[in-house]
């Protein structure tokens, strides 16, 4: 059984800098919580398990895994490049190509899903730390009321009420026997950190999409680090005025073009999750149904919280989230994963 991170290990891991090997940390951290709490909970899957597969999904995002060659190909394939790359342009088309490709356009995704990585582990994953540690010594209610306590009060993405709603919740879904009251329990739970931890990371979300935008300035200074890179500074303040003008608007669509397929190739790695045994596609609905013990919803409080996020009562109709950065649709979509996957054993494992 692996040994649960403290707090102290979720703030080792928080000041790491290489981003790759923080979210290698931050996905078996997540593993290890997951872990701990159904030692305590068996088969109910909390929060932390369906951390582990986001994670992991996310460190696809920030190794940047094939990107650039997808890029590459979809560039090949545009209407847009050829019609440039074949025209009066296209030396200057094809070396703007380059210098598009050495920019790395998706660096900029890369980092704002990273940031988002760390951002939501270490808030949330200290406090899950913290709740595991308070376990091991069997504490009261009022115990677990007073760490709650300790969290900031209001509404996200400042305050943290729905962490401190899910606390306590976790430790009562402990304390209660196997079956419809405790599902009902752990999901609530499930729920109320999914809210906070959406609405956190909606800066984050939209910079990976959004943010992905190249300059055109900038890339007309790689233009003229390529075409020109041993000429004076005079004659170098001439041709980057003349690229910066009459060159940067006649190539401009190709720089529009390049743009829209970054957007659209982040948007596609974003808008799918994958887990043990199944691809699901976030832009459709969710397959199956929900598991016995959650079909129908008993508890006032939890079914009061999903009317704020789940418009299809009790279905899994109209889950699918058109775009990843709209809130309304992501907590849809995320509210209704964690109820039809909540008795998956297979999101127990690890990646």
């Amino acid at each position: 059984m692996p040994s649960t991170p403290t707090p102290a290990d979720v703030a080792r891991i928080a000041a790491m800098t290489d981003l790759v090997a923080r979210n290698d940390e931050v996905t078996r951290g997540y593993y290890q919580l997951a872990q701990g709490f159904r030692r305590y909970l068996g088969d109910d899957v909390t929060w932390p398990a369906f951390a582990v597969w986001a994670s992991a999904q996310a460190g696809r995002t920030i190794r940047k895994e094939d990107l650039l060659r997808l890029l590459e190909r979809r560039l090949g394939l545009s209407p847009v490049v050829r019609a440039l790359v074949q025209g009066p342009l296209k030396l200057g088309a094809k070396l703007l190509l380059e210098a598009v490709l050495k920019l790395d356009p998706f660096e900029r995704s890369s980092v704002a899903v990273a940031r988002g990585n760390i951002k939501v582990f270490s808030e949330i994953g200290a406090e899950f730390a913290r709740l595991l540690q308070l376990l091991e010594s069997n504490p009261t209610p009022q115990q677990v009321q007073d760490l709650a306590a300790t969290l900031q009060p209001g509404p996200p993405p400042e305050g943290q009420a729905y962490l401190t709603l899910a606390l306590p919740l976790l430790y009562q879904a402990l304390h209660t026997p196997p079956g419809k009251l405790r599902s009902e329990l752990v999901f609530y739970a499930n729920a109320a950190i999914g809210f906070h931890e959406q609405t956190r990371l909606q800066p984050e979300i939209e910079a990976s999409v959004d943010g992905s935008a190249l300059d055109g300035v900038e890339v007309s200074n790689r233009l003229v680090d390529l075409l020109l890179p041993s000429l004076g500074w005079f004659r170098r303040l001439l041709v980057d005025w003349f690229m910066r003008g009459s060159w940067h608007e006649a190539l401009a669509p190709l720089l529009a073009e390049v743009q829209r397929l970054v957007r659209e190739i982040i948007t596609e790695k974003m808008m799918v999750l994958e887990v043990p045994g199944a691809v699901l596609r976030l832009g459709k609905d969710l397959p199956g149904g929900f598991p016995e013990n959650l079909r129908t919803l008993d508890n006032a409080a939890l079914r009061d919280l999903l009317t704020q996020i789940d418009p299809t009562p009790d279905s899994l109709a109209q889950t699918a989230a058109a775009s990843w950065t709209s809130f309304p649709e992501r907590m849809h979509f995320i509210a209704d994963l964690f109820r039809s996957q909540q008795n998956n054993v297979r999101l127990f494992e690890q990646p």
